[in-house]
């Protein structure tokens, strides 16, 4: 028997809520925002409200949603391990991080709500001009520090497996990307405008997350595919060799700001290069072992677990095929960026359905539910990305609204109709989750098992 924590419990529990709440909010924004770039809809919006909501979603959804799922993988994980290390008060400094999140949230909402600010369409953590959306990044970064560190720190005690290692790399990975920024910031030349210097400020820093966001896709692939087949799709020494490698990539980031100017092109190439490196090889090394356990052990199409496994790889792959054609400035960049995080996210729904919510003590939800809304999302998303990816090879740019999109052909409208229309088939799917998930969350438990065995959890705790 491992018992388990409250206290991490409990903080699981809340890293999760906050997450949810952002990725709630953020599904109501993205709606708007398929709304304003459908025929027939979109010049009833105002195109400063676009741009002001797609930051907002940006950070809420890509930001926020990612990094508090990884928080809360983290603290299950620091809760899996058997140690006399831990103790009630060795986490005081920790359980008011998602408070302190939660905190952060708020104040991002307040220039967005107030039409305050000149928003910042960067690329990876666009911002609206306003002090107060800064300190609430700030209170973020603060915040999401706290499980990662901790995770770092923590002892294998006596089930040490490649799970906690790679936590520990993305963890790793978090605080590289922190580096970066504040190497940018100490390094940014004077005179520079809202987006060329949020652009250089946190280039460095969104390619590294998407190094994190992949390992937690790993991690979670690894757990889930264990209770679908009884084993694990991948061996511990090839989920190993897969951390070091995207660590080892991501260490050179930080090195980039020592040799290169923020205003020399080549530092922007070379984070390109990095990205590359660092996410094309160890994904075919992921996909690979997945699929071919898929394929051996069967992929049990009638499960959560099979379901969402297929689903993810299946967007993560042509999500990928899409990066290899991109466009630049047209609508084949979030064509691709949505498949690949999409593939995240199907990971992140089947764990919280499978894995999370009976930890934590509650009932598990209904699998047709959870089936139907896996479904819409992979399903919505991948219509949402085919009509941008048809509509960017017509040359229709990112980042536009309304008439600005220059839709020209019969093709154009269609395919960005076929956005509009898959766009708010995935947001059913994503909100349909959300309320299932966070209605059990808002409840009490209804039991609470007090190890990890009894939930499965020693799954994810042992490789």
């Amino acid at each position: 028997m491992i018992p388990v924590p409250r206290s991490l419990r409990s903080e699981t529990r809340y890293w999760v809520l906050l997450s949810l709440s952002s990725l709630a909010l953020a599904g109501g924004l993205a709606l708007l925002l398929a709304l304003s770039r459908t025929p027939g809809v979109q010049e009833y919006l105002p195109v400063h409200f676009f741009r002001a909501a797609l930051v907002t979603h940006v950070i809420f959804s890509v930001v926020i949603w990612y990094l508090g799922m990884a928080a809360a993988v983290c603290t299950y994980l620091v809760a899996a391990r058997s140690s006399p290390y831990f103790s009630e008060e060795r986490t005081d400094l920790f359980r008011f991080a998602p408070s302190l999140a939660m905190g952060g949230m708020v104040l991002l909402l307040v220039p967005f709500s107030l039409g305050l600010g000149e928003p910042s369409l960067n690329n990876y953590v666009p911002v609206i001009g306003h002090p107060v959306f800064g300190l609430g990044l700030v209170l973020l970064g603060v915040a999401f520090s706290a499980p990662f560190y901790r995770v770092l720190m923590w002892p294998d005690g006596r089930d040490s497996g490649a799970c906690l290692f790679c936590a520990r790399g993305l963890a790793a990975v978090w605080f590289l990307a922190l580096v970066c920024c504040v190497l940018a910031a100490l390094t940014m030349p004077s005179g520079l405008q809202s987006v060329p210097f949020n652009e250089t400020l946190f280039w460095g820093t969104g390619h590294l997350l998407q190094f994190l966001n992949f390992l937690m896709m790993v991690l979670i692939w690894q757990d889930v595919g264990r209770r679908l087949h009884g084993e694990y799709p991948l061996s511990s020494g090839l989920l190993r060799t897969i951390v070091v490698l995207v660590v080892s990539v991501a260490l050179l980031g930080p090195f980039l700001y020592l040799f290169l100017d923020p205003r020399d092109a080549r530092l922007f190439s070379h984070f390109t290069l990095l990205y590359q490196l660092g996410l094309i090889g160890q994904p075919f090394l992921a996909v690979a072992g997945l699929v071919g356990a898929l394929l051996c052990r069967g992929l049990k199409p009638g499960t959560v677990q099979g379901t969402g496994l297929g689903l993810s790889c299946l967007l993560f792959v042509i999500g990928g095929l899409f990066g290899y054609v991109l466009g630049g400035g047209d609508t084949r960049t979030p064509a691709h960026y949505h498949l690949v995080i999409g593939g995240v996210m199907l990971a992140l729904m089947v764990f919280l359905a499978t894995v999370l919510l009976p930890w934590l003590g509650y009932s598990l939800v209904r699998m047709r539910s959870v089936l139907r809304c896996l479904g819409l999302y992979g399903a919505g998303q991948l219509l949402h990305a085919g009509g941008l990816f048809v509509a960017g090879s017509s040359g229709v740019a990112r980042k536009t609204a309304g008439g600005s999109q220059g839709l020209d052909t019969p093709l154009e409208i269609v395919s960005m109709l076929a956005m509009g229309c898959g766009a708010l088939i995935a947001v059913i799917g994503g909100a349909s989750f959300v309320w299932i998930i966070g209605s059990r969350l808002l409840g009490p438990p209804s039991v609470l098992s007090e190890s990890l065995t009894e939930s499965g959890g020693r799954y994810l705790a042992k490789t």
